[in-house]
């Protein structure tokens, strides 16, 4: 009986995440932003900052790059790296610079380090 409980405990658990994953809105806030999220970003971040670990895979131009700033922002996760392909460098430049106002922004470019340990979120 126990066993059967905690089986019926874990799909519901389950059941709840992929719910939660699939969530089209969230009465869900993160101060700071240098924009408003819609409201399906808002569930995309929620449900990031539940999980701690997740793909954020959603259809190209839905914002993924901002839910992934925000989701980072709210968990006061700084400094952070962002590590993408070259051509989008300058993308996540511009949406970090817009999402997180005050924050200091830099792309590493070639071989060399960066030498200012000051900076945030060092786009690779």
């Amino acid at each position: 009986r126990r066993a059967e409980d905690e089986a019926r405990s874990a799909a519901e658990a389950e059941a709840a995440i992929v719910a939660a994953s699939t969530a089209a809105a969230a009465d869900f806030h993160v101060e700071g932003l240098g924009g408003t999220l819609r409201p399906f970003q808002r569930a995309g971040v929620l449900y990031a900052t539940t999980q701690r670990r997740c793909f954020i895979a959603d259809e190209m131009g839905l914002g993924k790059t901002v839910q992934g700033l925000a989701t980072m922002h709210h968990l006061g996760e700084y400094p952070f790296v962002v590590v993408c392909p070259a051509s989008l460098k300058r993308n996540w430049y511009r949406e970090a610079t817009k999402w997180l106002p005050g924050k200091r922004v830099h792309i590493l470019e070639g071989n060399a380090p960066s030498t200012d340990p000051n900076h945030y979120v060092p786009v690779l």
